[in-house]
């Protein structure tokens, strides 16, 4: 934009846009390769003499669409300010050539702009219900308005709950219904202040401003917007943020926008839902292989979503999911540890005399660790002077758990995981009565343990 050929390019060019979607005039510019060029047959830049295509500023996008002659036909990619206050059109060419001085009909993509209006007089909306609910030192810190929905920034120095968010949503809605008119004026700077205009004061503005009312809101705005707030339809809501300092951003659509623009705020929650449910599955088959029953009752939401609620109802039953799920674990776990407290007879049977010492040192597989203590435990509260090791393997690793209630000095559970844990390619240890410990090579744990109890039988 600042090359030379734009700035010095001052033919006047004329926005039509705010009435009209489509006209005929002429071309006046063209530029490629930052240079003022006679003609373009593939892509470039044009200023028209009438333009209809709004050029992106104040936060909305530019417009797109066609424009044609009798020996081009092109699409409108983008539209920027040039420096000299022209509306700079990037084209690329679908046939011919586009010369200087060319007659052109233009076509503003209608939908788009219609859909981008509607959002962008829902913040206008927005922003006045906000400063009504949360007072007037709600301030705007910027926006970005497109035909798939808005985003709106704000300072306020003061927590939001979801429920001063759904309140914001249902007020704004309340003006949409009113159904009025939208009022636009150009008046003095000053004149605008005096009647409460809403505007980032901080930015440069002209003598004369546009002055944009809608209802009771009132702001400078140079923005394309909707006739009556009826059109809009509906605002929602699909998320907002704290991005610090103080700082929100709120992010929500219009009409038949909302509910895409909701379920991608949703996304995150769904990801997390389908995660919490294959961990549960996951639980539920495991229980079942162990004859193990668990109820789990839970209900999906519905799939359209239209309003902030409903983004507060999905983020509630994630939440009510994800306790269901760990109290799902919970139970599973307790129930796992009971059953296998509950059948010693396995572990009973391995139980040797060993020099007056009760012993029952042997393998098990895929159990937990307070699982595992728990066996160990109750195994060994049944003998008066017993030593009782497991050892866990999964996969090819293993983990120790090992105690005593032996009076014999030579019978040390910390220096027995130990040197079993280096063996495996690990370590442990622990205090006379009680060790744990673990490896990654439980290739001969069946060798290691018979050689405690040859230790033991000296």
């Amino acid at each position: 934009l600042q090359n030379e050929a734009l700035m010095n390019f001052k033919e006047e060019s004329t926005f039509v846009g705010y009435e009209k979607l489509g006209n005929t005039t002429s071309v006046i510019g063209l530029f490629k390769d930052n240079k003022e060029v006679k003609e373009i047959n593939d892509e470039g830049y044009i200023i028209l003499k009438e333009n209809p295509f709004y050029a992106e500023s104040g936060g909305q996008v530019a417009d797109t669409g066609f424009i044609k002659g009798d020996n081009f036909k092109a699409e409108v990619l983008d539209a920027i300010k040039a420096p000299n206050k022209q509306h700079l059109l990037y084209i690329k060419l679908l046939s011919g050539i586009i010369k200087k001085n060319d007659q052109v009909l233009t076509n503003v993509a209608k939908e788009r702009r219609e859909s981008i209006m509607k959002n962008h007089s829902a913040a206008h909306i927005l922003q006045k219900s906000l400063r009504e609910l949360l007072g007037d030192n709600v301030h705007q810190a910027g926006s970005y308005i497109n035909e798939h929905g808005f985003r709106f920034d704000f300072v306020y120095h003061g927590r939001l709950s979801d429920e001063m968010v759904c309140k914001t949503e249902d007020l704004s809605n309340e003006r949409v219904d009113k159904a009025v008119d939208t009022k636009i004026e150009y008046v003095t700077l000053d004149e605008a202040k005096k009647r409460g205009a809403i505007a980032l004061f901080e930015d440069k503005y002209g003598d004369i401003v546009r002055l944009v009312t809608l209802g009771d809101s009132i702001e400078l705005c140079g923005g394309t917007h909707v006739n009556n707030t009826k059109e809009i339809g509906r605002i929602a809501i699909s998320s907002i943020d704290n991005k610090g300092a103080d700082t929100y951003r709120l992010e929500g659509s219009t009409d038949t926008n909302i509910e895409l623009k909701i379920n991608e705020g949703m996304d995150n929650y769904q990801k997390e839902a389908k995660m919490l449910l294959s961990k549960a599955k996951k639980i539920l088959l495991e229980a079942e292989d162990n004859n193990i029953k668990l109820d789990f009752n839970y209900t999906p939401m519905k799939e359209h979503f239209t309003s902030y609620k409903d983004v507060v109802e999905r983020k509630n039953k994630t939440e009510e999911l994800k306790e269901k799920v760990k109290n799902l674990e919970k139970e599973y776990t307790n129930l796992k540890q009971q059953q296998s407290v509950s059948n010693l007879d396995k572990y009973l049977s391995q139980k040797e005399e060993i020099n007056g010492l009760t012993t029952i040192i042997t393998t098990c597989k895929d159990t937990d660790v307070s699982t595992l203590k728990l066996i160990v435990d109750n195994l060994c509260n049944k003998f008066d002077n017993a030593l009782v090791l497991l050892a866990n393997i999964n996969n090819n690793s293993v983990n120790f758990i090992c105690k005593s209630n032996s009076t014999n000095d030579n019978i040390h559970c910390g220096n027995i995981v130990k040197d079993l844990a280096s063996k495996c390619e690990g370590n442990g240890g622990g205090s006379k009565n009680f060790a744990q410990g673990g490896g990654r090579n439980a290739t001969d744990i069946d060798k290691y343990l018979k050689e405690i109890k040859e230790s033991l039988k000296d």
